[in-house]
């Protein structure tokens, strides 16, 4: 992964447009850092994350309880890791929710293929 950045405007605007999987997390006063959340997009990862900078900053409005547990826990970074395909980009997000257990992950990873089975459970 790499990073921390700051999940502001501009390091989004500098994100790369296609596959990959990102960590929203922050730092704590003592300077070590916490993740909260584990996501991935299968064709546009800056997209994604400027989609949880606007629920950050108040102008898209928390639809769902992940949502919500994000708003709440406040990140202000995030790390990231481009991939070459939206299989690999879903294996990579499966690896961190199963190795991590972030708290505002309540379910598994979805699939965008139902041919797909997460590398960890099978599921």
């Amino acid at each position: 992964m790499e990073g921390p950045y700051n999940l502001k405007q501009d390091n989004i605007d500098k994100v790369k447009r296609g596959p990959g999987v990102y960590i929203l997390g922050g730092k704590s006063s003592e300077g070590s850092h916490w993740g909260c959340y584990v996501g991935r997009s299968d064709d546009d990862i800056a997209a994604r994350l400027q989609s949880w900078l606007d629920v950050m900053e108040g102008t898209r409005k928390p639809g769902n309880d992940t949502d919500r547990c994000i708003l709440r826990k406040n990140p202000d970074h995030y790390w990231r890791k481009y991939t070459s395909t939206a299989k690999e980009a879903h294996n990579e997000e499966c690896r961190i929710y199963h190795d991590k257990n972030y708290t505002c992950n309540a379910i598994h990873p979805a699939k965008s293929s139902s041919t797909w089975r997460c590398p960890q459970c099978g599921e």
